[in-house]
């Protein structure tokens, strides 16, 4: 089936592409979005169209797809995050209504619209609420699904498209972070992980239902033939109150697997003021009383598959929760902080202090006279720290260069002379220019790092863009090199069917379809009545394996699609049915069946059974004149002219594998008594021939057998008294 999802990313539907997939289902997905977002991740499906919900344009996306069922997320749409409750409100329901008049005008498949249990108010009452419930919720959430649900059933009730309901009662999925946590598990997991008080109540109560149930069962109705209603709840129906809930997480987090500080923190559990006592279960009995209904994770094992999996990614849950830590470590921290904001500065003082001590001891030697050691330590700390520690490390020499000329020639000397202002100005040009440098390439370098990643983000989106674009160009590559199943071609190879024998124009036919579907199986069955099918010629053994005689009623899968004038697709890939089938009719008697086997799955399409459909319709004509002819033929042939045609029909049949047959001599007197061979007919099958040959003896041709058919045969003949020869074809 082609099936077209409907919704932003997440784990719930890309559960649901998986196991469409994985039943061999062709899966199509529209977003949502205008443009591929880097935080959407979706599994493979066959073709992703990015489109947001109120574009017109959806409608040329249905007719390309054509799917069978439509799945529109709803309640569990990532695309609405209900941040601004009003206008998502409005863009959820103008979204949904513009689908679903583009699905009615498609008029074709079915539609799947999921909801949750977020439409009711909780109560008190303590029977599951029924389909028949109407919705009471007053939240913005709530009511827009609630109207949701009221467009869906207005749509089902005047227009008469098949949709479908489905409400899921508290979906528990695995959140990949904090922003996707959506449940009442979920959420106490995180507080229980993030230090917080867990506030659960006794009275109040819900059941839980696991994402793996959920796909399991959507899946169910959504491929059901039929269905007697247009509403169901999905609910494990067992209830447990927040408290138990509660005590499960806390118990899971204390546990042995707990080795790090959050070992070490108490989770504490109150109970809210005022205490709330309320129940809201949805009942499945509609459900599971027409699809069958099985749940495999209660509410503890889904708390153990919640904490397990948010306590191996805490930093992503964690991430930005303001967590108090301990004493100890806000010193630490503190400390760190302050070291590395301090550690510079204090390399600056030791720096100007070793380069004192080297002046000072230098000052009188006149291989040092040259050297400004000022000057590179300036130069030293523009280049590693940059331009504020440069700017220091120059106020901190142009100091100790006084400090040393005034113990030398008196402070006051110094501060006149213009050349200690010179130097000093040196200093900071050369300080500042180079620091100024060294934090332009810092700057540049982390821009790259961030261009580099940000050019891996892209190639990514390319990559997805060139597979799609090798996938069309494949596909117009293949019709272009295909153009022999053009409509002109297919008529030029089916009109010589006209200039044909009988028998020529059945094994004819049987090339043709070879030759336009691109395969080496196929079969062609003549209808004998209203049970049985013969198979009259068939290209392989694999198009043989149905047998030489079927009954076509029994594979009623293919026979519904038949007799109502389809084109069978066996999109399933069951052994007992073959890929592809049609129907040859004269009026409303079905004469023939062509089958074909050996077609890949990419090619098992609307486009190919289309074709079928085409050059069954341009040999329709010539097989039921050949038909009749060979309905109406004698078993038993005077013209020997004749029967020496259809030999040699036959041997070109036998060489090009497209029927097993062989050719026995009756050469005793009694051949030329009429007596005797009809005698003989009786022995053989309705498709068995008998025939004089030109040196006056009488030849045998068996259709349909193989090497022990024949010993069968020839032991049965002579038992009768015929003694015959095999001679070959």
């Amino acid at each position: 089936m082609n099936i077209l999802l409907i919704g932003g990313s997440g784990t719930f539907i890309n559960s649901l592409i998986d196991k469409f997939r994985k039943e061999n289902h062709r899966v199509y997905l529209l977003t949502g979005r205008n443009y591929q977002s880097q935080e959407s991740e979706y599994s493979k499906v066959f073709e992703t169209y990015h489109l947001s919900y109120d574009k017109t344009v959806i409608m040329d996306v249905m007719k390309s797809v054509n799917p069978d069922i439509t799945i529109f997320m709803g309640a569990f749409d990532t695309n609405f995050i209900w941040a601004q409750e009003n206008a998502d409100s409005l863009h959820y329901i103008a979204g949904l209504m513009n689908i679903l008049n583009i699905f009615s005008a498609c008029a074709k498949g079915r539609f799947v619209y999921l909801s949750s249990n977020d439409v009711y108010e909780e109560c008190k009452s303590d029977i599951d609420i029924a389909e028949e419930v109407q919705p009471t919720s007053k939240t913005v959430r709530g009511m827009a699904l609630a109207e949701g649900e009221s467009i869906c059933q207005n749509f089902s009730n005047k227009r008469g498209i098949d949709i479908i309901t489905l409400r899921l009662d508290h979906l528990c999925t695995l959140p990949v972070d904090r922003n996707c946590i959506s449940n009442v598990c979920d959420s106490m997991c995180l507080d229980a992980m993030s230090g917080k008080t867990i506030y659960s109540s006794h009275g109040r109560r819900f059941s839980l239902l696991y994402e793996a149930d959920a796909v399991e069962l959507v899946s169910k109705a959504a491929v059901a033939p039929s269905h007697n209603f247009n509403l169901y709840n999905i609910s494990s129906a067992k209830d447990v109150s927040e408290a138990e809930l509660s005590l499960w997480i806390k118990e899971e987090l204390e546990g042995a697997s707990l080795k790090d500080v959050e070992k070490k923190r108490e989770i504490i559990i109150e109970e809210p003021k005022p205490c709330i006592e309320s129940r809201l279960v949805l009942s499945n009995r509609r459900f599971a009383s027409e699809f069958g209904l099985k749940i495999f994770h209660d509410a503890r094992d889904i708390v153990k598959m919640t904490t397990a999996h948010m306590y191996a990614n805490k930093a992503r849950f964690l991430a930005g929760y303001t967590i108090r830590p301990t004493m100890l470590k806000r010193i630490a921290w503190h400390f760190k902080q302050l070291a590395k904001d301090f550690i510079p500065l204090i390399e600056n003082f030791v720096g100007i202090f070793i380069v004192l001590f080297v002046s000072y001891k230098t000052a009188n030697n006149a291989y040092f006279d040259e050297l400004n050691l000022f000057l590179l330590y300036v130069l030293l700390f523009a280049g590693v720290y940059g331009q504020a520690q440069a700017a220091i490390a120059a106020t901190l020499s142009f100091i100790g260069y006084c400090i040393l000329q005034g113990a030398a020639y008196g402070g006051l000397a110094v501060l006149t002379d213009t050349n200690t202002y010179i130097w000093l100005a040196q200093l900071f040009i050369v300080g500042l220019v180079c620091g100024n440098m060294r934090d332009v390439i810092k700057v540049q370098k982390q821009e790259y790092v961030e261009e580099v990643e940000f050019i891996k983000e892209e190639l990514v989106d390319i990559r997805s863009i060139n597979r799609n674009s090798i996938r069309v160009k494949n596909a117009l590559e293949e019709q272009v090199v295909m153009q022999k199943d053009s409509i002109g071609k297919v008529y030029a190879i089916t009109s010589k069917l006209d200039q044909l024998t009988a028998d020529e124009v059945l094994f004819q036919a049987v090339e043709v379809i070879e030759e336009m579907l691109g395969t080496k199986d196929v079969a062609i069955y003549l209808v004998a009545n209203d049970e049985y099918a013969r198979l009259f010629a068939a290209s392989s053994k694999k198009a043989r394996s149905l047998g030489k005689s079927i009954r076509y009623k029994t594979l009623e899968n293919m026979y519904d699609e038949l007799s109502n004038g389809k084109v069978y697709i066996n999109r399933k890939l069951e052994e007992s049915y073959p890929v592809m089938a049609d129907a040859i009719f004269d009026g409303d008697r079905m004469e023939a069946v062509i089958m074909a086997w050996g077609l890949p799955w990419e090619r098992m399409s609307l486009a190919q059974a289309n074709l079928l459909q085409v050059i069954a319709l341009l040999i329709e004509r010539s097989m039921l004149r050949a038909m009749k002819y060979i309905n109406m033929r004698s078993n038993l042939l005077d013209d020997a002219g004749q029967f020496r045609e259809m030999i040699k029909t036959y041997t070109s049949a036998k060489k090009k594998n497209l029927i097993e047959c062989e050719f026995l001599t009756w050469s005793s007197d009694e051949s030329k008594n009429e007596e005797n061979k009809k005698r003989l007919l009786k022995l053989l099958r309705d498709t068995d021939y008998v025939g004089p040959l030109e040196d006056g003896s009488t030849g045998i041709l068996l259709t349909n057998v193989n090497d022990i058919d024949l010993l069968q045969i020839m032991e049965r003949l002579q038992n009768e008294g015929f003694t015959c020869l095999k001679k070959g074809l």
